[in-house]
């Protein structure tokens, strides 16, 4: 059969499963939801470098809103116009002037709350972020990448109304979790639609770049709440909470200019849709031989993950070792979390120092956005770009940080209660940029060829590549996202997660989990949340001067998290993830001793010397360092990549959940642990870290330079040998295409080697996208399961 009669065969053997049965009210309702208009530039949609550029800045706008909302409260919580609005807020406290006059008498209008309704209303955007993820996983593929980032950043934008009109704790709360979960949704697709829509080799660098724009979204919070706390009045705070919606509504108009994932396309039957986006990605004819291999590799791709269910595989862990690979990424993620990395985002002026219905509903939003985002980048990026893409998506949040405490720092000058409201107002800023790309963006291939909307996924798909949509780039990207689509596709979903045969489902879904976990257990929220906090409770500087550490401390961050981007694959993912913990658990158990010498004043204020106070900052600095290039991207990526593809979207799915729960523990935990703990906080963290160094050594094996083929095979051998993925990760060699397909038969099926090169080849170079004429096949009869 000719390979023109195969590629035919293989969109058709997708499109046969395609489910075309009537749907209910609210199934239609989803669909329509998906259904977003597109947006031309100067009477043409985008294509080509334009394309690609688009879908990247418009990603990196979402996780500069995620690091946004991360940092801006951290200049808030000690801010007296805040404070005298959010009584619930603010624990009573002798050392709080707010709360006790001169005269020792207290104003019972103020200070109602303690360290658990103030932890509360903090971290209950975590678990907005949380259930937007979890919305994610239910609906995001009826509604495509697009339309779940686009809907995700209104969310937000009500969330973000929501706490920075609120004027009680109540309605403060249910904005932070309605904005959580539009975050959940658009971060949580993001990156598929970036990695779906990106060239290979530009996957990595790209997805590193949103990370680094995390760190960046930290920096301008913390200097907008700077900027802010030289006002007067409620706008000191107002403005900083609602400045964030600036990015979501640039997002939402991006969103209308870009298309959808030519993978969803293919996935949804829109075939002609889907080569035309290929086409466009490639800059190629619709028509062209580019863009027939690229449609023919989908959908080889989607037909491997239709056969069989979704979360099942994830508990599969045979050859494929999904459920390791699963667990891979979900630990990634975990690890970032408990390194202590949100001690000092969220806490940071709170730290240096000392309205719940909004950030519920805030936290929804977001927690629907960061569970988008990552989805909708990564099935947009190239394979090649995709690692890079997830760690500047990492980099962001910290720049989004980092424009939340210059925010909190600016509105401190200001009097009244805009000192509060504006910044927290302000992430609406980011979100309504996000709002307004999507306008202008197509949504995920992947997305639209599960839909069967496979004319959109190629037209897609030519944009991104900027080739024509029959061109051959655009079939062979639209085959991988269909062949990929088959393998989810393929019996049970969850199911699979708990297999531990050759594929080692089961190992490689928890690997993934405790990623995302680790990552918050390390204290990076500690800072994160409360760095205003720690550095005028916890090291006893004054309230200008922790919101100016603040800021400083959010824009070295940022700077900070775009060491990683040359790195990443220069150095491996391990590496970088143990210097990280090293390098935080060291300054953890710094900061603890340094602390650890302080004293009170009479008014129970917390004091140091110089030299110490000194010290502390220094290391507090360098923890977020440390942290920013070893953890802050990583777990994004990680996750990605070492589960199989089968289980991929369930298992990451699972361990963005661990993400955020792990996060609201942290968060939750924070002042009470302050409260009680004192200087022993630094101390449980600089523990946690250390735990992390030799989890990651024994357990975490390497995955930069190698294919998904080469990551499933060392799984599936390391089971057969009975040795650890680790060890084999170093040691075994790299394969040509033909002896790869040789050492895969050993382990899996005729017919799974045959889903699996489809699915796999979009993880490749275009290069080495087609088989050469010569090169024999893999034997058809070779079976072993």
């Amino acid at each position: 059969m000719s390979e023109k009669s195969d590629r035919a065969d293989t969109i058709n053997n997708h499109q046969g499963t395609v489910d075309s049965a009537p749907k209910s009210g609210f199934s239609r309702f989803c669909s329509k939801m998906g259904d977003l208009p597109q947006c031309k530039v100067n009477g043409k949609l985008l294509r080509g470098a334009a394309l690609n550029w688009g879908i990247g800045v418009i990603a990196s706008c979402g996780f500069l809103m995620f690091g946004y909302d991360q940092g801006v409260l951290s200049g808030l919580l000690t801010l007296d116009d805040f404070q005298k609005n959010q009584a619930l807020m603010t624990p009573l406290d002798a050392s709080n002037p707010l709360c006790w006059n001169d005269d020792g008498s207290r104003d019972e209008r103020y200070c109602h709350g303690d360290a658990n309704t103030q932890a509360a209303g903090v971290a209950l955007y975590q678990i907005g972020c949380f259930l937007g993820a979890v919305l994610i996983l239910f609906y995001g593929e009826s509604w495509g990448r697009r339309s779940s980032t686009f809907w995700g950043s209104l969310i937000m934008i009500i969330g973000g109304i929501m706490q920075a009109a609120s004027f009680e704790y109540g309605l403060f709360v249910s904005g932070r979790v309605v904005g959580g979960i539009g975050n959940g949704m658009v971060t949580s697709t993001i990156p598929t639609w970036q990695s779906e829509c990106a060239r290979p080799e530009k996957r990595g660098f790209l997805i590193l770049i949103s990370g680094a724009l995390i760190s960046g979204g930290i920096m301008i919070s913390y200097w907008v709440v700077y900027g802010f706390y030289f006002l007067e009045g409620q706008v000191r705070w107002r403005f900083p909470v609602m400045f964030q919606s600036f990015f979501t509504i640039l997002v939402m108009i991006g969103l209308l200019y870009l298309p959808d994932s030519p993978r969803w396309l293919l996935m949804k039957g829109r075939t002609a849709e889907a080569r035309e986006v290929i086409g466009r990605l490639l800059d190629r004819p619709e028509h062209s031989a580019e863009v027939d291999e690229e449609v023919n590799q989908i959908a080889a791709a989607l037909n491997v993950e239709q056969n069989g269910g979704r979360f099942k595989r994830l508990l599969t862990n045979g050859p494929s070792q999904n459920l390791r690979r699963t667990l891979l990424g979900v630990a990634a993620q975990f690890f970032q979390q408990i390194c202590g990395i949100n001690l000092i985002t969220y806490y940071a002026t709170f730290v240096f120092e000392n309205s719940l219905g909004g950030r519920v509903v805030g936290g929804i939003g977001n927690g629907m956005v960061t569970s988008t985002i990552p989805t909708w980048q990564s099935e947009c990026a190239r394979p090649e770009k995709r690692g890079f893409l997830i760690l500047i998506s990492g980099a962001l949040i910290s720049g989004g940080i980092m424009i939340s405490y210059w925010v909190v720092y600016g509105f401190y000058f200001l009097e009244g209660q805009v000192r509060w409201r504006f910044p927290v107002m302000f992430q609406s800023f980011f979100t309504i940029l996000v709002m307004i790309g999507l306008l202008y963006l197509p949504d995920s291939p992947r997305w639209l060829l599960m839909k069967g909307r496979t004319a959109e996924a190629r037209e897609v798909i030519g944009r991104l590549l900027d080739r024509p949509e029959d061109s051959a780039e655009v079939d062979e990207e639209v085959n991988q996202i269909a062949a990929a689509l088959n393998v989810e596709q393929n019996g049970g979903r969850f199911k699979r997660l708990l297999t531990n045969g050759p594929s080692q489902n089961l190992r490689r879904t928890l690997l993934g989990i405790a990623a995302q976990f680790f990552q918050q257990i390390c204290g990076i929220n500690l800072i994160t949340y409360y760095a205003t906090f720690v550095f005028e409770n916890s090291l006893g500087f004054g309230p200008q001067l922790s919101r100016l550490l603040a800021a400083l401390n959010g824009t070295e961050y940022f700077l900070a998290s775009l060491v990683a981007l040359p790195l990443i694959e220069r150095v491996g993912r391990r590496k970088l993830m143990l210097f990280g913990a090293f390098g935080m658990m060291g300054s953890m158990a710094i900061l603890a001793g340094t602390t650890s010498t302080g004293t009170t004043n009479e008014d129970g204020a917390p004091q140091l010397s110089t030299a110490y106070g000194v010290t502390a900052v220094v290391f507090l600095f360098a923890f977020n360092s440390f942290f920013a290039v070893g953890w802050l991207g990583m777990t994004w990526l990680y996750p990605a990549e070492v589960t199989g593809l089968n289980i991929r979207i369930q298992a990451n799915a699972l361990s963005t959940c661990s993400n955020w729960i792990s996060n609201f523990l942290i968060v939750m935990i924070t002042p009470p642990a302050f409260a009680n703990l004192q200087w022993k906080t630094y101390v449980m963290f600089a523990v946690f870290n250390a735990a992390l160094i030799p989890c990651v050594y024994l357990y975490f094996p390497e995955t930069s330079k190698r294919s998904l083929e080469e990551i499933d095979l060392y799984f599936a051998r390391a089971w057969s040998e009975g040795v650890s993925p680790v060890k084999m990760a170093k040691t075994m060699p790299r394969y040509t295409a033909t002896k790869l397909d040789s050492e895969l038969a050993k382990y899996f099926s005729a017919a799974d080697i045959e889903q699996r090169r489809g699915s796999m080849l979009q993880s490749r170079r275009p290069s080495a996208m087609t088989q050469a004429p010569d090169e024999p096949s893999v034997n058809k009869n070779t079976t072993t399961q």
